[in-house]
């Protein structure tokens, strides 16, 4: 029900119901706050959610894009960068998202969501992102 229209409709039905009408608020504002909370997702989520799709998001300020392929393999480029390859899993016992790039070795992050949006969070690190079906590089 509408925020609104159950505050007309405690308006309209007077003080004898004042009590119900603030209940009934109380768990309708708790359950929506609910809703926005974020969640970390489990293996299998991470997996379908990103295999043979593209990351749109950002890190630290500058646009990415991240394509991770069903074999393993991704690219991840920067506004203005070249692609850069690397490789992909899942760690099933974590629940994270891990990554291996050229430059150091595999690093594991989790993957949250507000349920608009998703977050790779690390130590000191969460960065957010949305999800593109394909191969999306291109900015």
């Amino acid at each position: 029900m509408d925020r609104m229209l159950m505050g007309r409709l405690c308006v309209a039905l007077g003080p004898r119901v004042l009590w119900a009408c603030l209940l009934a608020a109380g768990l309708f504002l708790g359950m929506t706050a609910s809703h926005a909370q974020e969640r970390k997702l489990e293996a299998a989520e991470i997996s379908a959610l990103l295999s043979g799709g593209t990351a749109l998001g950002e890190n630290r300020g500058r646009d990415t894009r991240q394509y991770f392929d069903a074999s393993g393999t991704t690219d991840y480029v920067e506004r203005g960068g070249q692609v850069d390859p690397g490789k992909w899993r899942i760690d099933d016992t974590q629940n994270q998202y891990c990554s291996l790039w050229a430059r150091g070795g595999w690093a594991c992050y989790d993957i949250t969501t507000d349920g608009e949006k998703y977050y790779w969070v690390g130590v000191g690190y969460r960065s957010p992102f949305t999800m593109t079906p394909g191969r999306a590089l291109k900015f």
